[in-house]
């Protein structure tokens, strides 16, 4: 069991799927190899634009196909850092499912996003981030804001006021307090 300071967390209030997207930017800096991602959150709520805008950064390509993987369960991708592995858990059942996909391996090696972790929890490395995105339901006290931003002269399609709680464990403990502060 962890100790209170051995996890952090912090919510952020974003507008729109842009700022969600300037946010995956972010949090891929912290990333390397060894890295977990969970996110949760409700269907269509933006766990799939968190991953792809943090995929995309981490690869280097703003351009790049990032496909869902939620019929494929796991895309991979390569980049400087080493391969990106994006998962989809939501179709399994059962635990046993999530181990035939060799996900536990990628945890040596890769950086891995999981969408619908719950069946993976388990499993998880001391290393890794939740990201946890809901509608806003906080007071503008008790969150960051991100500023008014566009990216790519995009349009957002993610509904607006979205809550996003970045929660750390073992070495993000660190990143986010430096990252993100108080």
């Amino acid at each position: 069991m962890q100790s209170m300071s051995d996890i952090i967390e912090r919510d952020i209030l974003v507008k729109n799927e842009a700022e969600t997207c300037i946010l995956a930017s972010e949090v891929a800096r912290w990333l390397r190899p060894g890295d977990v991602v969970t996110l949760q959150g409700t269907l269509g709520v933006g766990k799939t634009s968190f991953s792809r805008a943090c995929i995309r950064a981490m690869v280097g390509d703003k351009d790049l196909e990032v496909a869902s993987p939620t019929f494929a369960l796991v895309q991979t991708y390569e980049a400087e850092i080493g391969e990106i592995w994006h998962c989809d858990l939501y179709r399994l059942e059962q635990e046993s499912e999530v181990l035939e996909l060799g996900i536990e391996d990628a945890f040596d090696y890769a950086v891995v996003l999981i969408e619908w972790p719950e069946l993976s929890l388990p499993l998880l490395p001391k290393n890794k981030l939740e990201i946890i995105i809901s509608s806003n339901d906080l007071a503008e006290s008790d969150v960051r804001h991100r500023g008014n931003h566009v990216v790519d002269g995009q349009e957002s399609v993610m509904p607006s006021d979205r809550k996003i709680s970045i929660r750390g464990y073992g070495r993000f403990v660190n990143v986010i307090d430096k990252e993100i502060g108080v």
